[in-house]
């Protein structure tokens, strides 16, 4: 029973691993685009070595490593957009919709 689960899961990674590949591909543009707008050389290093931890992660086809990754892109692009002096304002509005209308 417990290689079945396990041969269930390696399926269900399998299955995953395009879905997770191309939201660190989606991640990956957004970054450069913040990069090429408002980063320095260290931002750029940091960037290619994020793509280069994807393609690695990808091609060893292990989605749970993909994921790790992609976390490692969110926060990237949490540290850049928070650069951004209009970032309090946008920050803002976005929350709006989770406010209760008054």
């Amino acid at each position: 029973m417990r290689g079945l689960q396990a041969d269930l899961d390696d399926i269900a990674d399998a299955i995953q691993l395009p879905d997770l590949a191309q939201e660190a591909a989606n991640l990956l543009v957004e970054a450069g685009q913040l990069v090429d707008r408002m980063g320095t050389q260290a931002d750029r290093q940091e960037l290619a070595l994020l793509r280069t931890k994807v393609d690695e992660a990808v091609a060893s086809k292990n989605p749970a490593a993909v994921r790790v990754v992609l976390e490692r892109i969110n926060v990237f692009i949490g540290e850049l957009e928070r650069r951004d002096p209009d970032f309090p304002v946008r920050l803002f509005y976005s929350m709006q919709h989770w406010l209760p209308p008054s």
